[in-house]
């Protein structure tokens, strides 16, 4: 179970980071 979350975190932390990363190459 601990893994299981550790992947989804990071899932999660990497997909807000390519959305930050696209919203501000929109600019």
């Amino acid at each position: 179970m601990v893994r299981l979350q550790i992947i989804a975190l990071r899932f999660h932390l990497d997909s807000m980071q390519g959305f930050l990363l696209n919203h501000t190459a929109i600019r």
